[in-house]
């Protein structure tokens, strides 16, 4: 399955966002029973010169997970080369040599299990596919040797451009810009917004999507507790 947001920009808005040092930045939502622990992570990045009059993102659903010992603090880029490709059900072990392996059974159906059999505290996360790029991180989990996580998919993107330029896998907890939030899923996999530089962000009458104001807590809206 494919999901895609269309965004579109008039033309005093990409004039503008040309002139300056912008960056569109998208994160991507999940759901777990420990969310009030995580924050979300700069999933990936459209740099000003890919801008134009409708931008366009998209993703498939392969997933991974990954280990790091990056902490998790807003501010922080989690370190991914610790991962594994993985698939709804599966459970990934961080073993005490800081290896990755995946086991395939004794998971839970339609999410992803994560292990650690070191004794300090390290982070994991999920890893998604944007059409065109490669697997990246879009949260920060704390993972202990004592206690497991539980990351479910939730298709929900929030996207935002700023003039503060970060890396994928950059750990936030605010924005501080106007941003959008989407929801999609099977059978709403496309929606449609607009951007214009002053009045922010149209929803277009969707009712998948809604406007963020500045200083918005992206953990809270992106990272859902899971019963």
């Amino acid at each position: 399955m494919t999901y895609t947001v269309s965004i579109a920009l008039d033309n005093e808005t990409l004039t503008a966002l040309n002139n300056g040092t912008w960056q569109m930045q998208v994160y991507k939502g999940c759901k777990s029973p420990n969310a009030s622990a995580a924050l979300p992570t700069v999933w990936y990045t459209v740099p000003k010169t890919k801008f134009s009059n409708e931008i366009k993102t998209s993703w498939h659903t392969p997933y991974g997970g990954y280990f790091s010992n990056t902490s998790v603090t807003a501010g922080t880029t989690v370190n991914t080369s610790t991962n594994q490709p993985m698939s709804p059900g599966d459970v990934i072990t961080l073993n005490a040599n800081g290896s990755a392996s995946v086991s395939t059974s004794g998971g839970v159906s339609g999410a992803f299990s994560f292990l650690s059999q070191k004794t300090e505290t390290w982070t994991c996360g999920l890893l998604v596919t944007p059409k065109g790029g490669e697997a990246s991180p879009i949260c920060a989990f704390p993972q202990y040797g004592a206690a497991g996580n539980l990351i479910q998919p939730y298709e929900k993107v929030l996207i935002l451009f700023t003039q503060a330029q970060l890396n994928i896998g950059a750990v936030v907890q605010t924005s501080l810009t106007k941003s959008v939030s989407c929801v999609l899923s099977t059978s709403q996999p496309k929606i449609s917004v607009a951007f214009n530089i002053n009045s922010g962000w149209n929803t277009m009458g969707n009712p998948q999507a809604k406007q963020n104001p500045i200083q918005f807590d992206l953990a809270a809206d992106l990272i859902i507790p899971l019963a």
